[in-house]
């Protein structure tokens, strides 16, 4: 049976790992993502999660600041957006590259949809 004492002893070693992690993801945030577990920390959403990119199709940020404007240009201003447009544009690319349905896009992207409407509004703006 477990007494109050150690039921209070274990509740406050959780409370102070607890807080070790908060604090080694803000303060070493960055590092932490990109060095120890490999994923971008710009990706990092609240209900998202961690999206790793791991595809072949993927570019790299860099490359995407490159192309970035041309992109957020099309799209008319009418509320801010909640999904990253790089992992929008990296889910276009994916099925491009790998000629799949758009309902068969990995769960680590955005919404099939979503990808789907950008891609229609690229596309018309090209032609």
């Amino acid at each position: 049976m477990l007494n109050f004492r150690v039921f209070s002893q274990v509740l406050i070693r959780a409370g102070i790992i607890a807080c070790l992690v908060f604090f080694g993801f803000v303060f070493l945030g960055d590092a932490l993502f990109s060095e120890v577990l490999q994923v971008e920390f710009a990706s990092f959403q609240i209900f998202g999660g961690i999206m790793v990119h791991s595809y072949p199709s993927d570019i790299s940020r860099e490359q995407f600041e490159n192309i970035k404007s041309l992109l957020e240009s099309v799209r008319k201003k009418t509320r801010p957006r909640t999904v990253d447009l790089y992992d929008i544009f990296c889910g276009v690319l994916y099925v491009l590259k790998s000629g799949c349905q758009w309902r068969m896009l990995p769960k680590n992207y955005p919404k099939w949809e979503l990808c789907y409407y950008y891609f229609n509004l690229w596309t018309l703006e090209r032609s």
